[in-house]
């Protein structure tokens, strides 16, 4: 794997982007789509959110045990997204992985793509010299009878979008309020499943290794920002100097 400076035709574009506010995430999101739709060119964006639940087409309240004003309380938005899998709950120490392809220019199908994508992330847990599973429907990869990650994507027009989750070292006693799925046990993490730290730069160093092999990628063109957050971040800057 290697890090470009110009991009081609089997470059990944890679955004790092550390903590990111849900709807920022999800506008950068909408913004590689389009890209993608218009110049075939793939992108993906790693980053944690802190404290929210998604919930995906496979998803339901049910699988959510805080009520509403609970949720208030602990200041955890809810957001219906449209893509598979089911309730996520995102926190500090898990990986949130937005993945942009253009499956025409592979030529794949939709379970062939979900199954390099699955298989990317069995092989980071494997990295960590654990067993991974992933049993049926194939939307979860489990360590000793736990999720450690999920799948959940979403295609329109070709393009893919949202990717899948992997929990680092997330305070797991959360994580019983909000299951994955119905009667799911609660998600483990890969702190707690190898008893001891593990460095997030590690892990995302390890991700984007297997997913450019799994995604037929030669190459990384990496940054640190994306030029719409850092428009809208020199706009509040604005704002705030005019207010003083």
């Amino acid at each position: 794997m290697l890090l470009q400076r110009r991009t081609t035709e089997k470059t990944l574009c890679t955004y790092l982007l550390g903590k990111l506010e849900w709807t920022a995430a999800l506008q950068v999101q909408r913004l590689l789509v389009a890209e993608a739709a218009r110049s075939q060119r793939a992108s993906v964006l790693l980053c944690e959110h802190s404290g929210c639940i998604s919930i995906g087409r496979q998803g339901s309240y049910r699988h959510v045990v805080p009520d509403l004003e609970e949720l208030q309380r602990r200041g955890w938005q809810v957001h219906w997204v449209n893509r598979g899998g089911g309730c996520w709950l995102h926190l500090p120490g898990q990986v949130v992985i937005y993945l942009v392809v253009p499956l025409a220019f592979h030529g794949w199908s939709l379970a062939e793509y979900l199954r390099r994508l699955r298989q990317a992330l069995v092989d980071v847990v494997r990295d960590y010299l654990l067993s991974a599973e992933t049993p049926a429907p194939g939307t979860e990869v489990w360590v000793q009878g736990r999720p450690i990650a999920c799948l959940g994507v979403h295609v329109r027009q070709g393009v893919t979008s949202f990717g899948g989750i992997l929990n680092i070292g997330p305070d797991l006693t959360y994580y019983p309020l909000v299951r994955t799925s119905y009667n799911a046990p609660p998600m483990t993490s890969l702190e707690r499943e190898c008893h001891r730290r593990i460095r997030s730069a590690e892990v995302r160093e390890f991700l984007l290794q297997h997913l450019c092999r799994q995604l037929q990628y030669e190459s990384l063109m990496l940054s640190l920002e994306h030029p719409w957050l850092m428009r809208k971040a020199s706009e509040s800057a604005t704002v705030t100097s005019r207010r003083r």
